[in-house]
């Protein structure tokens, strides 16, 4: 990953590597707040959230278009 590993580069590949850390332990907490969040009655499992999600949905919708059709012509 780093080329340089002289001491002059050493500070800088700490601190990369804090900032790292800080994002995954962020990411952590991020992630097992959503999953008590779906664990709970205020959330309604579905496919997509429309807010969130219509080019997926528009995306699979159209992968199923394409195998259906080819599927009719075999």
């Amino acid at each position: 990953l780093y080329d340089d590993i002289s001491e002059t580069s050493q500070g800088k590949i700490a601190e990369d590597i804090a900032y790292s850390d800080k994002v995954q332990q962020e990411d952590i907490t991020i992630c097992e707040h959503v999953q008590k969040g779906l664990e709970s009655n205020a959330y309604h499992k579905g496919r997509f959230s429309v807010e969130c999600e219509a080019g997926v949905h528009h995306f699979q919708s159209l992968l199923k278009e394409s195998y259906l059709k080819n599927l009719s012509t075999e």
